[in-house]
């Protein structure tokens, strides 16, 4: 059977590392921690589960931090775990199973991993991520989104494990400084390397995390541009990230002229209809109904992307404009068809409640 290490890079953790650690027994041969300047407990805490401690000089490279955890592991595969990760007993034993199933012959291991959560703390937005790789194939290259990058000749052999869910449990407004960081360190490495695809996209998803629209539409064009050759999907969620931008700055004109513009290219991608319909509802909302009746018939589901689906956005929204539609002109069956569905998906108690009082009407 392989070995499975699972080596972190940690700072100031002591409200979130125990319970990202307390299951990884389950499953993982070693614990690997290095402490990067920490001033609370969580060295203590993480000496409560592992002998293998290790500090790190902080550099404002994660990459160089995640590569000397990573020289300590002793296993053929290597795992990478934050502090604000959970992971419940069911789903540790199930990377159990598949680590005694040699992960199928794959050197890239992706789960299910849950970025928000509802108001009870049910999986709100999720995506497919790479979690677990083999240790001689890849390594951290880039000093910050601890993205793995696979080695000189790496043939990529990956395998999905939807089942097993990771739970990320950030705090937005506790790790305020983290984001600031992050911001500051894309912007220096585009800055410096203008043209790598990956930092644009990394920037103009930060910018638009911050609501800086403005800021965000020539990154986001400038990504475009340089995506052009690649995956079709990865252009259509680019140009749909500008749309919002524009929408953001209240732009309906340039976002529909756009959108009509490129609705040929990505009609086959539900989420471009949602946004063309978005759009479009703020012109003429009959007009827009088709296009919403459209996407809910393309039965786009979490299953269909590993670029982060959001249930709230995806399920839960276009039902509802639907519902109050067709309550709008007196189709009270189609209406609660849909807001049932909504209602019954939805994981924000505003919402539900919302949404009862449409089912009344």
């Amino acid at each position: 059977m392989k070995t499975l290490s699972v080596c972190m890079i940690v700072r100031n953790e002591e409200k979130t590392l125990e319970n990202a650690i307390k299951n990884i027994h389950l499953f993982a041969d070693q614990l690997v921690i290095v402490d990067t300047g920490s001033t609370d407990k969580t060295v203590e805490i993480a000496k409560k589960y592992t002998n293998e401690v290790y500090f790190f000089e902080w550099c404002d490279n994660f990459a160089a931090a995640q590569n000397f955890a990573t020289s300590f592991s002793k296993c053929d595969f290597d795992t990478k775990w934050d502090a604000d990760f959970e992971i419940d007993a069911n789903s540790a034993n199930r990377i159990l199973q598949a680590k005694k199933n040699d992960f199928d012959g794959s050197n890239l291991i992706y789960f299910t991993w849950v970025i928000e959560h509802g108001d009870k703390g049910e999986p709100r937005k999720s995506v497919v991520r790479e979690f677990i790789f083999k240790k001689d194939d890849f390594e951290y290259k880039y000093p910050i989104h601890v993205a793995i990058t696979p080695k000189d000749k790496t043939i990529i052999k990956s395998s999905v494990h939807r089942d097993v869910v990771i739970h990320h449990m950030k705090d937005r407004v506790e790790k305020k400084g983290r984001y600031t960081q992050t911001m500051r360190l894309v912007k220096e490495r585009v800055k410096k390397y203008p043209n790598e695809i990956r930092f644009v996209f990394y920037l103009g998803e930060e910018l638009m995390f911050e609501n800086l629209y403005k800021e965000a539409i020539p990154i986001w064009k400038k990504y475009i541009k340089l995506c052009e050759d690649q995956n079709s999907e990865i252009a259509m969620i680019a140009n749909e990230k500008l749309l919002r931008c524009y929408l953001g700055l209240d732009k309906i004109k340039k976002a529909f002229k756009l959108s009509k513009k490129k609705y040929k290219q990505y009609s086959n991608f539900p989420r471009y209809i949602l946004i063309y319909a978005d759009i479009l509802s703020l012109i003429n909302i009959d007009e827009a109904i088709g296009s919403y009746e459209k996407y809910i018939s393309m039965n786009y589901s979490s299953i269909d992307t590993f670029s982060g689906f959001d249930i709230e956005r995806f399920y839960v929204y276009p039902r509802i404009i639907l519902g109050k539609y067709y309550l709008s002109i007196g189709k009270k069956k189609e209406a609660n068809i849909f807001l049932n569905e909504a209602l019954n998906k939805t994981t924000q108690s505003k919402t539900k409640l919302d949404i009862n009082n449409l089912l009344l009407k």
